[in-house]
């Protein structure tokens, strides 16, 4: 289902500026979804297209099989249960089989219907937040918008390797110094690799602040020579494609990033960020 965002403040053109008191309030996603996904409803994530995810008789992933998910489940609701073990926390949820069954956090996210996330103005607010954030290379700000549970992946070559940056790594990344290997450059086969800072953050600058056109669950490429599609362990993470078209007359200069959305407490967070343009 595609639907347009509306207008976003980054599309109306804004030159970049610094921050003041008056943007804190837009730093954060405060704003709930219209119709928030009901509580403890959740679906399968980052398992293989086909796959299955075991859920346990315990909050232990060494604990016996209670049975298991498709990898695309969806509307998996939970007992109320949580666990904490060491860094990870458990959920018991209703398995759709009968009984009841413990699954590790991680490999789930809040179920949220494509139509009620097209039809939510958070995420609005959260891609104009990232723009200021990312502007003012603001870690901190950065980190209150990213998922608290998946952290935030970034794809920045297609067919490379996502770099995943956990929770605790975001409120740095701006001075991250790691030379990320991001994948191969297509035209001289070479290895891409710079930091985030140099080379992921102009480019995201480039789209949310050129003036780029959100595209709801659906994949918007500026004249392609190449097919993308929604990676399948993300299948039930919802997403949106900012598309920057080129300007007249040099109209392979478009981009586009695919940019994650997944819901924490039914508040919208980037999951993932996924760089796509013109190649030869």
């Amino acid at each position: 289902m595609a639907c347009n965002l509306g207008t976003p403040s980054p599309t109306s053109g804004p030159t970049p500026r610094i921050l003041g008191p008056a943007d804190t309030a837009v730093l954060t996603p405060t704003e709930a979804p219209t119709s928030p996904p009901p509580t403890h409803a959740y679906a399968v994530v980052l398992v293989h297209e086909g796959g299955t995810l075991e859920a346990h008789v315990s909050a232990d992933s060494g604990s016996a099989a209670a049975g298991s998910l498709a990898w695309d489940a969806v509307d998996l609701h939970s007992t109320g249960n949580v666990e904490a073990v060491g860094a990870d926390t458990w959920v018991e949820l209703n398995l759709p089989g009968g009984g009841t069954g413990w699954v590790n956090r991680k490999n789930l996210t809040e179920y949220v219907a494509s139509a009620t996330f097209c039809g939510d103005p958070g995420p609005s607010g959260l891609f104009g937040a990232l723009g200021l954030a990312v502007n003012n290379s603001v870690g901190s700000a950065l980190a209150a918008l990213t998922s608290p549970i998946h952290g935030l992946s970034v794809g920045y070559i297609r067919g490379g390797t996502a770099r995943v940056y956990a929770p605790e790594e975001i409120g740095l990344i701006f001075a991250n110094t790691e030379d990320v290997t991001w994948g191969f450059g297509l035209g001289s086969g070479l290895p891409v690799t710079g930091t985030f800072n140099d080379l992921v953050r102009p480019d995201l600058l480039n789209v949310l602040f050129g003036g780029y056109t959100p595209v709801c669950n659906a994949i918007q490429l500026g004249g392609a020579s190449y097919t993308v599609t929604w990676p399948a362990p993300w299948k039930n993470i919802n997403f949106y494609s900012l598309y920057k078209p080129g300007p007249a007359g040099q109209e392979a200069s478009w981009m586009t990033w695919l940019a994650g959305v997944e819901y924490v407490d039914g508040l919208p967070y980037l999951f993932s960020l996924s760089r796509y343009n013109w190649e030869p």
